[in-house]
């Protein structure tokens, strides 16, 4: 693994995820959205006296606080006047606005230190007359406060030993500070380094990966080459060589093999391979009930694989975990599977037992997890994201509510509950659906919102402490859309949409089309007008098709006139002129998908209080005759409808300009006055020549 990478993967672990599905939505709301909360607990760690969780970019600890193990001032009572905490509450870390943790170090001896999203250390506790804190000062008591180092000093990942903290740059530089006994940060002075300094890494060597155990440090190298410095008495840097020393050495590896991942032990170091194999070395601490090297009470003065039955042999581990203070040691599958092995005198393998010699073979634990850490406790994150611990409970460190007694299977011991889920700045409608398969997943309705894409934020609550918990913002954004602006996306610069504009009355309005432009990241695209057209394959009888214009921020209309009722499929086209990808909204389904349709072009509806055809007069000299026959039908105006010609003054307030010019310009609306008249001449034709005929009938010549 690259030192980038391995910096990316530090990021990774921590971000807040989570996924909401369908991620499009109408204006209107809609029901049945998937929100699946993110693992809401980022990361476990301790120290022999204190567990600590990272949870929301936040630190929960429980356990002893008799030397502010707990970020609190000494003293603190938590009923019956006791120092120790038997739950998990917030550590009171002053941060900045807008600045949250990233990662636990692991616990000292008695203090621990975290890492902010700023790249900062912060840092509580008792400093053991050690100088961890960086301060200068030794037999110190702090509360939690920021770790001083050089200006323009950053971190990507911090480690904590015993006694002594190192830390890995962006540039890939180490820097250590607390005590240096036996050479642990490369000094001749045993007190250490009263500030960060920076270490001295062999000639072309970049970090991929380190660690702090309880007197040395290992560095992992991009080329997947391991070398030390520290304590040779446990044999962790190789061979029988028991000197102290600060000078880097490399360490011998079987040929062939190379570590991805290395991790401390008390007394000895694990390594896992590319092949998902794993390697350990050293002088375990106590090792006649921690047989966690494989070997029973052996010492391994190399790098050697760890031997495993033939039933778990074609296992391959994804990765390893352990801690400074370790006698325990976990492996977990890429599926989530996890065996721990090592010592088990307080049912630290959680396998619902406990004995006083331990296991030196890999244990399956019951369930699923995320991670596993180890130090005098077992603690992982199951794949729910709830924090699970088990082990030895001294100082009611476990978070179960109790003290001292032993935990031999995991148990829940911090979670947050869901109570709210917020889209944007509006609550979601109803009540919240859990997920029947998945409790991080719940099924909600969306509230209305206008059109635009929003954070998804969910709130919790804390049911071991019946508080309120932090907010998490989903990583995924929803976005709401108006479905009359249909959504189409594509990664070619030329693209053309069929869709449904509307109904489009045969020659009395213009239908408006819509279209709107945004980047890939749902801003609008603006300036676009001339990359759009509108046409159509169908004849519109005189009618038109007009050029885009932007009416708003990246929204743009045109309009669509025809004078022949029928179908007609409604074209939209956006060709980029500099070659950038767009996302072309045309028009909807409710599931979000884009329509390929036609436009429907129909007979005018009746227009109300439309000019009468004036009734036939009825001449009083000839009684009982039959009415005037009705007018035929003109083909053009079924039934005959003068507001089809000529209608009141304001019953089309969409008239297109092309079909109000053209009325101008053939004259019709001097039409109706000349019908009229020519209707009264026709109709006084007809009734002279009746009366004449009659006349001739009643007097023949």
């Amino acid at each position: 693994m690259t030192q980038a990478a391995h910096a990316q993967s530090i990021s990774a672990a921590n971000l807040t995820q989570g996924s909401v599905s369908p991620s499009l939505g109408p204006i209107n709301g809609t029901a049945n959205v998937e929100v699946v909360v993110p693992l809401d607990v980022q990361q476990v760690d301790g120290s022999r006296s204190a567990t600590y969780i990272l949870a929301g970019g936040r630190v929960y600890a429980a356990g002893d606080n008799s030397r502010q193990q707990l970020g609190l001032p000494a003293g603190t009572s938590f009923g019956a006047s006791r120092s120790e905490r038997p739950w998990l509450d917030e550590v009171p870390i002053p941060l900045p606005n807008e600045v949250s943790i990233a990662q636990l170090a692991g616990g000292g001896f008695a203090s621990s230190h975290v890492l902010d999203t700023n790249g900062r250390v912060w840092s509580w506790g008792y400093d053991d007359n050690r100088g961890v804190f960086g301060t200068g000062r030794t037999n110190e008591y702090r509360l939690p406060s920021e770790t001083p180092v050089p200006p323009g000093v950053t971190f990507n990942q911090i480690r904590s030993g015993t006694y002594s903290t190192l830390g890995l740059t962006p540039e890939g530089e180490l820097w250590g500070w607390g005590s240096n006994i036996n050479g642990v940060l490369q000094s001749s002075a045993t007190a250490g380094n009263s500030a960060p300094k920076k270490l001295a890494l062999p000639e072309g060597v970049e970090v991929a990966d380190f660690i702090v155990g309880n007197y040395y440090v290992l560095i992992l190298s991009t080329e997947g080459e391991l070398w030390g410095w520290g304590e040779r008495g446990s044999q962790v840097l190789g061979g029988n060589d028991y000197t102290v020393s600060g000078n880097t050495v490399q360490i011998p590896l079987p040929e062939g093999v190379s570590f991805t991942q290395i991790e401390p032990v008390w007394g000895a170091a694990l390594g896992l391979t590319n092949e998902g194999k794993i390697y350990a070395w050293g002088t375990p601490f106590n090792y006649t009930n921690n047989p966690i090297l494989g070997r029973g009470v052996e010492n391994v003065p190399t790098p050697t694989l760890l031997p495993l039955p033939a039933e778990l042999q074609d296992i391959v581990f994804a990765s390893l975990h352990a801690g400074t203070s370790a006698t325990n040691a976990g492996a977990l599958t890429a599926n989530g599977t996890l065996y721990i092995w090592g010592s088990n005198t307080n049912g630290e393998l959680g396998i619902g037992t406990s004995n006083s010699t331990g296991d030196e073979i890999p244990r399956l634990v019951p369930g699923t997890f995320a991670t596993y850490s180890k130090a005098r406790n077992s603690l992982a994150i199951n794949e729910h994201g709830q924090a699970m611990t088990w082990g030895s409970n001294s100082n009611g460190s476990l978070g179960l509510g109790n003290m001292n007694t032993p935990i031999t299977s995991p148990q829940t011991a911090f979670n947050f509950e869901v109570s709210a889920i917020s889209f944007g700045e509006k609550s979601s409608v109803g009540e919240l659906r859990p997920h029947p398969e998945n409790p991080n997943s719940f099924i909600v309705s969306a509230p209305p919102h206008p059109v635009g894409t929003v954070d998804l934020t969910v709130d919790t609550v804390i049911p071991q402490l019946d508080k309120q918990g932090p907010s998490f913002t989903i990583s995924e954004r929803y976005r709401y859309y108006d479905p009359a602006i249909p959504i189409f996306s594509n990664n070619e610069t030329h693209y053309e949409v069929t869709n449904d504009p509307g109904v489009i009355a045969d020659g009395d309005s213009a239908q408006i089309i819509t279209a709107q432009l945004t980047d890939e990241a749902y801003d609008k695209v603006s300036g676009m007008s001339d990359s759009l057209t509108a046409s159509t394959t169908r004849d519109l009888g005189g009618g038109s098709v007009s050029d885009f214009s932007e009416t708003e921020l990246g929204v743009y209309t045109a309009q669509i006139t025809s004078f022949i009722a029928g179908e007609a499929p409604i074209i939209v086209s956006y060709t980029s002129p500099d070659g950038k990808t767009v996302n072309l909204n045309v028009g909807v389904d409710a599931a979000g998908h884009p329509l390929n349709s036609t436009a429907t072009f129909q007979p005018a509806p009746t227009i109300p209080n439309k000019p009468e055809t004036p009734e036939e007069p009825v001449h009083p000299n000839l009684p009982d005759e039959p009415n005037t026959p009705s007018l035929p039908q003109d083909p053009g105006n079924p039934g005959n409808d003068w507001s089809r010609v000529n209608g009141p003054e304001g019953a089309f307030p969409h008239q297109s300009a092309h079909h109000e010019e053209k009325l101008t310009q053939t004259g019709v609306n001097t039409i109706p006055a000349v019908l009229l008249a020519g209707l009264t001449i026709f109709t006084g034709g007809i009734l002279l020549f009746r009366r004449l005929s009659h006349q001739r009938m009643r007097h023949p010549e």
